[in-house]
């Protein structure tokens, strides 16, 4: 992950124009403005299993930590790719209601349409400063580097080949530094982990991909330990392992300026893990076992993700919830947390969860979500909580479905050498883990699961209960009518970087290609 001109693209960017000083903090809070800042963090390639269960893999004290402290949401639901699931969040609908199906990559020029208003523009409303702090993961057979502050170029002298997470984070501790408790408006920070990923380059004609992680993070016993024969794996937890300190400081940095408790935290996923099952498509090493499949699938392997919630505001903590939550919940929540009156927010899919949240009452109004909708694709997923019973089906098919459909156990496990102690949110299969009971094929015929009683997706039901089928099957028909048409565009060459001396820019501009005077601001100019 180290910045060169051929690294993984990576967005950083701010907003708020006004100096720290400027505002008194205090005078900024009114009834509708609470003034707790919001720091979403949101970390790439899915779940991987392990995280809050005591992995002996790869341990996450910090990040543990906090979910335990705080709420987990146990029936947390993404789409089960990057663009889409990160398109929900920013606004508050599902993906294929704004347009985007599929994962983007440089140089397609579309994006979500303008008319759609986006998170940080609501919090903007209410008062807040917004920032974001970033990566995009390029997935074209082309090289240029894409690091930016503010639209304008930070070049490699300004950066000297520093890892970026550590960038990122220390970034992050320049925004809250400039944001002190007691003399600032309130603020948001979304912040985009590149972790846990591998990273694609170019190499000739065609892309290769890297884990890169520092020897640090390698070196950490339970890394360490790890057998050479799966050194994919071993960089991996290695890369979780700087994930998780990325957490740590973000916490310490909050705590020192003393803002933690006027702080909501939000630490998701935003889709399934990538096993290594297909080398030239999958390449992360990252695991949902025992979870059915993986990243892109609409099976719980590549949508049922890990979040959890932590703020002093949150009346029960330490508490696991397995109400509904769909990703695109975030926005009227935290909307609604921030102080902000719901009914103000137009036409949301989006349910705000924020009182059941905050009193702990483990129930929230949703009682259905869609997992997939790909209208490009012909592929969907959805869920449904039945009334009086409460139980939870899950609906997949399409015609393009995948015809990989397995489970795919962690690397350097085995039934002697566990990756984790089971805690309260492990999965329970209630049957030999990754054995199918009954076969689904979802190009061929809609697939029918019990989420509630087989949660790894084993036994398909759709036979014995064509009434719930075609009850779900009416209501994703329903769903789809909703849609927005795809805004999808192909690759337009005149964004190659060789163009643009080799950086990836917004081709299209009047001004593609902004250079910084120097390498301020980006560089920091204090200490914490």
């Amino acid at each position: 992950m180290a910045i060169s001109s051929d690294s993984t693209t990576v967005l950083t960017g701010s907003t708020g124009t006004r100096h720290p000083d400027d505002i008194a903090f205090s005078s900024k809070c009114t009834k509708q403005n609470i003034c707790y800042s919001i720091v979403v963090i949101v970390f790439t390639t899915g779940v991987v299993m392990g995280i809050l269960e005591g992995s002996l893999q790869t341990p996450t004290p910090n990040i543990d930590r906090l979910a335990w402290d705080g709420i987990i949401l146990n029936r947390h639901y993404t789409h089960p790719v990057c663009s889409p699931t990160r398109s929900a969040l920013l606004t508050g609908k599902y993906a294929f209601q704004v347009g985007i199906s599929n994962p983007s990559s440089p140089g397609e020029p579309y994006g979500i349409p303008l008319q759609f208003k986006l998170l940080p523009q609501y919090l903007k409303d209410l008062n807040y400063n917004t920032y974001m702090l970033g990566k995009l993961a390029p997935e074209v057979n082309r090289s240029g580097r894409n690091l930016y502050e503010n639209g304008l170029q930070v070049a490699e002298s300004c950066t000297n080949n520093h890892y970026l997470p550590h960038m990122l984070t220390e970034k992050f501790e320049q925004i809250v530094h400039n944001n002190g408790a007691e003399h600032s408006k309130p603020f948001f920070v979304y912040f985009a982990s590149p972790l846990p990923k591998a990273n694609s380059e170019a190499n000739g004609t065609y892309r290769v991909n890297r884990q890169f992680v520092m020897p640090q993070y390698l070196s950490r016993p339970s890394v360490r330990a790890m057998d050479n024969e799966h050194f994919g794996r071993k960089q991996q937890m290695g890369q979780i392992q700087a994930l998780d300190e990325q957490v740590k400081r973000i916490k310490e940095a909050l705590e020192c300026k003393g803002v933690l408790n006027k702080t909501i935290i939000i630490f998701m996923s935003d889709n399934g893990a990538a096993p290594m099952v297909l080398p030239t498509i999958h390449v992360n090493h990252g695991s949902n076992w025992p979870l059915r499949m993986f990243r892109g699938s609409p099976f719980e392997g590549g949508v049922r993700n890990l979040a959890f919630i932590w703020s002093k505001l949150l009346k029960k903590k330490g508490i696991v919830t397995d109400q509904l939550f769909h990703v695109a919940d975030w926005l009227p929540t935290l909307y609604e947390a921030a102080g902000g009156n719901v009914s103000d927010l137009p036409n949301l899919t989006g349910i705000s969860q924020w009182t059941s949240l905050k009193e702990g009452t483990k129930k929230g109004d949703r009682t259905e979500l869609v997992a997939l909708i790909n209208p490009v694709r012909n592929v969907f997923g959805f869920v449904y909580q039945e009334p009086g019973s409460g139980t939870l089906y899950k609906i997949v098919g399409g015609p393009g479905s995948s015809h990989i459909t397995g489970w795919y156990k962690t690397e350097g496990t085995n039934a002697t050498l566990k990756m984790v102690n089971p805690t309260s949110v492990s999965v329970n299969c209630g049957h030999p883990e990754g054995i199918e009971r009954t076969v689904c094929q979802p190009w061929l015929a809609d697939c029918l699961f019990d989420l509630t009683n087989d949660p790894c997706e084993l036994n398909n039901i759709a036979a014995a209960k064509p009434e719930m089928v075609n009850l779900m099957k009416n209501k994703v028909v329903s769903y789809n009518a909703t849609a927005y048409p795809s805004v999808r565009q192909p690759y337009d060459p005149t964004s190659n970087p060789e163009l643009f001396q080799n950086w990836w820019t917004p081709w299209q501009d009047p001004e593609p290609v902004r250079k910084a005077s120097s390498c301020l601001p980006f560089q920091s100019s204090f200490s914490l």
